[in-house]
């Protein structure tokens, strides 16, 4: 075998080698509920690929791995949405195409201490990943901590998103090291940067213990959360699923009505027929859908407790026919049968259910309508129900996987965080654990509660310092009824403050990649005169 072949097949494997370790560090393909300190090793592989690639190299390997890892780490995003999973690969291989390019350069031109930028430059692409107009924040490092908060606790002073420096570090520092020549390593490089990361490691540590909110005397509402295992999204033709899925809805609720539940929480689009709609136009074909809201609503006079249910909100643009123009995923809460408020969905599915900027990429927009694509409108504002005096924030879908909505709610004076969901469309576990994985980081940010309806799963309860208090297994039909603390003594340093670090975090991934890329470039013309 000559060199060649050998050196890419040990790139090759290495890379795969990377992308297995990052995988089984969540829940995945391999493992339920993921291996968290594999994730300290995960990138060991692929940083000692980068160190030793030239930059056409890097290009190559940094698009294929990019695509890699994101097929693997979520293989279960195609039974979602075909036209997203067809599109979220190139995207992700773009993103590791520069990012191998990057840390290349800062290996070569920082060659004592680029791991601090290299470092930095992760945590950067973190957040611009997860805000930008396509933003995915699934597979944020510090999201395979959710069930390990040996040292998380510092999530409410830095945010979920520097939380990866800890996890990165070890692994990059023995990557560079080993990256560079012997004679050019001494003791020193090796020793001042792990005694430092020890300190932090240690304070992050103590400070985990020390800073558990004790919500003991916080008072309580007795929420019940209804997961009725029945995904009516896949078949919106066949109006008997509705009505079996209703009938699940109901005698669900009507179990936590009769433990006392002052709040039941239906999970996202639980409820299918647009309810303002129909009861508007009242189309002859779809009578049966009427009739399914009157009974709801005949149900709901009956009750005693609040009830947040999730329901496609549609509109005619011009209102003189039943044309369904226009469409929110919403949030209602009821009182008896009046809606008393409702919120709708401010942070869409890129591809799924808005596709952004199409007027940029007009042939990828129509190439995603062909596959299926409905456009839904974003909410306008965010809007905090007010659940027998609690102030409550209302995340639809994923919108708990990130940090910016709970943060500003809480900072505008929310108690409580509310999430309804609806991850039934795959049979995987991992596609729910993933997501509960990034929500379980709000808690702590924030120190607020977390309730969390789902239609499959994951339904519970998550406690101010990331503990899961209650929970249904995925995939059942059940419900809870708990008596949810609700917390609300003080806000966090991130929440008042996160907004700044992490728009400095994305600002600083674009400056540094267009620095690098200017600084390359100029290299490139000096050695050509």
């Amino acid at each position: 075998m000559n060199s060649f072949i050998k050196r890419h097949l040990i790139i090759i494997t290495l890379l795969a080698i990377s992308v297995i370790l990052f995988s089984l560090s969540f829940p995945g393909m391999f493992n339920r509920d993921g291996l968290a300190f594999i994730s300290f090793i995960a990138l060991i592989p692929m940083f000692l690929v980068i160190f030793k690639l030239n930059y056409i190299e890097a290009l190559i390997y940094g698009f294929i791995y990019g695509m890699g890892k994101y097929l693997l780490f979520n293989f279960w995003f195609k039974a979602f949405d075909i036209a997203a999973f067809t599109v979220a690969p190139g995207i992700h291989g773009i993103y590791f195409l520069g990012l191998f390019i990057l840390f290349k350069f800062l290996f070569t031109r920082f060659p004592k201490f680029g791991y601090l930028p290299i470092a930095i430059t992760w945590v950067a692409y973190e957040v611009f990943k997860s805000t930008n107009f396509v933003g995915f924040s699934y597979g944020i490092l510090s999201q395979s901590m959710y069930r390990t908060p040996l040292f998380t606790g510092v999530l409410d002073i830095i945010g979920s998103y520097n939380l990866s420096i800890l996890i990165i570090f070890p692994g990059l520092l023995l990557a560079f090291m080993l990256s560079k020549q012997k004679e050019t390593v001494s003791k020193k490089d090796w020793i001042i940067p792990i005694a430092i990361y020890g300190i932090i490691m240690i304070f992050a540590i103590i400070y985990t213990q020390l800073s558990k909110v004790d919500y003991s005397k916080s008072e309580t509402r007795k929420i019940t959360l209804v997961q009725h295992n029945l995904n009516c999204w896949l078949s919106q033709d066949n109006p008997d699923l509705y009505s079996q899925a209703y009938d699940h809805l109901e005698a669900l609720s009507i179990k936590g009505e009769e433990k006392g539940a002052q709040l039941v929480v239906w999970p996202e689009t639980a409820f299918v027929p647009a309810i303002e709609w129909h009861k508007k136009y009242r189309p002859n074909s779809e009578r049966d859908r009427y009739d399914l809201i009157m009974r709801l609503e005949k149900y709901l006079r009956s009750t005693n407790a609040l009830y947040i249910i999730g329901n496609n909100e549609a509109f005619n643009e011009s209102g003189e026919s039943p044309q369904r123009d226009l469409q929110y995923n919403t949030a209602y809460l009821y009182n008896k049968d009046e809606i008393i408020n409702k919120y709708r969905k401010i942070h869409l599915v890129p591809f799924t259910e808005e596709f952004p900027h199409p007027e940029l990429f007009p042939w990828l927009y129509e190439y995603v309508k062909k596959l299926g694509n409905t456009q839904t409108l974003p909410g306008a504002e965010q809007t905090l129900f007010n659940i027998d005096g609690i102030k409550s924030t209302i995340l639809i879908c994923y919108e708990d996987a990130f940090s910016k909505l709970p943060r500003e709610a809480t900072n505008n004076g929310s108690d409580l965080m509310i999430n309804i969901t609806n991850d039934a469309w795959t049979s995987y576990s991992s596609s729910a654990l993933q997501h509960l994985a990034a929500a379980t980081l709000r808690t702590i940010e924030n120190r607020r509660t977390l309730v969390r309806a789902g239609t499959s799963g994951f339904t519970g309860i998550i406690d101010p310092n990331g503990k899961i208090l209650t929970s249904l297994p995925l995939f059942t039909k059940g419900e809870i009824t708990y008596d949810v603390p609700i917390y609300n003594d003080h806000k966090t340093f991130y929440t008042k403050h996160g907004q700044f670090m992490d728009n400095i975090s994305s600002y600083l991934f674009l400056i540094i990649m267009l620095l690098a890329l200017i600084s390359i470039i100029n290299d490139r013309k000096r050695n050509r005169n």
